[in-house]
């Protein structure tokens, strides 16, 4: 259960900032994807530790 929340959170902060920096050149997408979606990614995790228990 814990993966896949994380996973989702993760999944959908990259394609979020994909989408948002959509104007910007194909490197600069890819690169603020990969920043956001770890930033999810850490922030995901606890927040399924502290309110799931899991």
């Amino acid at each position: 259960m814990k993966g896949a929340l994380v996973l989702i959170g993760t999944s959908t902060a990259g394609w979020l900032a994909w989408w948002a920096c959509e104007p910007l050149h194909l490197m600069a997408q890819y690169a603020v994807s990969v920043i956001a979606s770890g930033v999810s990614y850490y922030y995901t995790k606890k927040i399924v530790e502290r309110l799931l228990g899991l």
